[in-house]
């Protein structure tokens, strides 16, 4: 799962602030490949009779439920390695739902720092299977400046474990958010100038599907420009993960620089990642308590992200 990094200057708070959130994602074409049939060579994709020499066999992969019980050629069933037979008659579609609630805590620490918190319960559908989850997000936020912010979140903070309904369940590594965002006035066009950027630090050994990469340490930045003429209009330009983006929007007509975060001015960097074309998302937040004008750090689910599945 995952949460924005709010940086954006908020209105004056001065006491704490309570808000619940519903999240809901959706992810359509998803592959049931569960009744596709496979080659049972082993997790090492050779096929051999251990001990033959095979060239590429481990030779110590053959099943035998008294001698090597824990053999994976032979077995009867798919393991990671083995070749699956591509038949598409065999293949069915589905989709993907998930639903999370956030609790949401935020209150300013000093003048200068805010803190807050989100406990999350996750309902997830996956073809017709479903699971339940339940996790932590954290984070603060520094502002020494009134043109300048910063801040760290913690989506996940101690792994998020999701229980399916087939005994099975699935753990989410927490995730490090780090970002930063400065403005200034360019008086001659009435216009406010933002820079911000950010960078997501994972521990999943994504390796290869990250921007950078040591060991299971991972890397994957995001930074943006807007320019806000005459509190009217926003032009945005930005990257997310070395992908370009711009987009334009709407002023808030309130006469003063209302902020951005590095993942709104990325404007790649929404609910769409790891969603199908074909997914949608809607949200509905009330504050249930606060007893001054704020705002609380917006947060999100990532989508489904359309595994299949293999009995």
């Amino acid at each position: 799962m995952w949460a924005s990094l709010c940086i954006c200057p908020p209105p004056p708070v001065t006491t704490a602030i309570l808000s619940a959130s519903l999240f809901r994602t959706d992810a359509g074409d998803v592959a049931d490949t569960t009744d596709l049939l496979w080659y049972d060579t082993g997790s090492d994709g050779v096929a051999g009779v251990d001990g033959e020499g095979e060239p590429g066999d481990s030779g110590n992969d053959d099943y035998d439920p008294e001698t090597n019980p824990g053999g994976t050629e032979g077995n009867g069933e798919w393991d990671p390695g083995e070749e699956l037979i591509y038949d598409e008659g065999r293949i069915s579609w589905g989709s993907a739902v998930d639903h999370a609630l956030y609790l949401s805590w935020a209150r300013p620490v000093n003048e200068t720092l805010s803190a807050g918190a989100s406990v999350k319960v996750i309902q997830r559908t996956l073809l017709d299977h479903s699971a339940w989850g339940v996790g932590l997000d954290a984070g603060v936020q520094w502002r020494p400046l009134e043109r300048f912010s910063a801040g760290v979140n913690i989506q996940d903070t101690f792994g998020t474990h999701v229980f399916w309904d087939t005994g099975s369940s699935e753990s989410v590594l927490p995730t490090v958010k780090a970002g930063a965002a400065t403005s200034w006035n360019i008086r001659r066009f009435s216009t406010v100038a933002t820079i911000a950027a950010d960078g997501d630090f994972r521990f999943e050994g994504r390796r290869y599907a990250s921007q950078y990469h040591v060991g299971e340490a991972s890397l994957d930045t995001h930074f943006g420009l807007e320019l806000m003429i005459r509190d009217r209009v926003g032009l945005r330009m930005g990257s997310s993960e070395a992908e370009a983006s711009a987009s334009v929007r709407r002023g808030s007509g309130s006469g003063r620089f209302t902020g951005a975060t590095p993942s709104a001015v990325s404007t790649k960097r929404h609910f769409e990642k790891g969603m199908s074309h074909s997914g949608s998302r809607k949200t509905c937040t009330v504050i249930v308590r606060s007893r001054s004008c704020g705002k609380t750090p917006k947060s999100a689910t990532r989508g489904a992200s359309g595994r299949a599945s293999r009995r």
